[in-house]
């Protein structure tokens, strides 16, 4: 028997991998998996192949798999943790609008997808701000000794 070895890139900070496409392709994904037991040869989309991959590499490590649907609801305390941000800037977030959330009786409920797109954004924000850096540092006079 041989043994191949994968390296899965890290795709949840990739948000096109929760698009509707690739859902379709999961959900294709599924079948073609029930039929394995049927037929050993089947193929599945490379998204689906690498998330699967990443998958088995955290649980081939000991690490927990956990899946979560992207309108699920969470506390402003469960965001920040998701954030790594304390409790007051999350408030202070949330207040601003620059994550939507809504209430629901007394209490403020922010969906994971909202949290995920900001992440994603500031993410892209810092990118930016660094490529930036990099080309005028690049482009500069200046040299540093």
């Amino acid at each position: 028997m041989s043994v191949l070895e994968f390296t899965a890139p890290n795709i949840f900070s990739d948000p096109s991998f929760f698009s509707e496409d690739n859902q379709g392709m999961a959900k294709s994904a599924v079948t073609m998996i029930g039929l394995l037991r049927k037929d050993t040869s089947f193929s599945l989309p490379a998204p689906v192949l690498d998330f699967m991959v990443h998958a088995l590499e955290r649980v081939a490590n000991g690490q927990v798999i956990t899946g979560i649907p992207l309108q699920t609801e969470l506390t402003p305390h469960q965001a920040s943790e998701i954030l790594c941000v304390s409790e007051s800037y999350m408030d202070k977030l949330l207040d601003s609008e620059e994550i939507a959330s809504h209430r629901v009786n007394d209490s403020r409920l922010v969906v994971l997808k909202d949290i995920l797109e900001y992440k994603e954004r500031k993410k892209n924000l810092r990118l930016g701000v660094l490529a930036e850096l990099v080309e005028e540092s690049q482009t500069s006079e200046a040299y540093y000794a």
